[in-house]
């Protein structure tokens, strides 16, 4: 049986490491690009007098992502945990597109 020398274990984990850093690189993207969007939304919600809170399509999101996470094979307490933080994040930058 081989065992794996301090060296070897330190390169794989740096390996697997740098991965972990650019999918990390790559949510960030994708959350400001959904901020973005957000934004425009709250731009479109204040131009026409429609309130910030979607209680709605907040639950419809949520159910949906549920889903999505157990097609993935993730918890989906983790997803809904993950979910709701974005979704407070997108409410607060709707509510300061409607406050500027």
């Amino acid at each position: 049986m081989k065992i794996k020398t301090n060296l070897n274990v330190g390169k794989e984990i740096a390996f697997w490491r740098s991965i972990i850093d650019s999918v990390d690189l790559e949510l960030l993207k994708l959350l400001a690009v959904r901020m973005n969007v957000c934004k425009q939304i709250g731009l479109i919600k204040q131009s026409a007098g429609i309130s910030v809170l979607d209680k709605e399509r907040e639950e419809k999101i949520l159910l949906r992502r549920q889903k999505m996470a157990e097609m993935l094979g993730l918890n989906k307490e983790f997803v809904v945990e993950i979910m709701n933080t974005i979704l407070r994040q997108s409410k607060e930058i709707q509510r300061r597109v409607k406050n500027e």
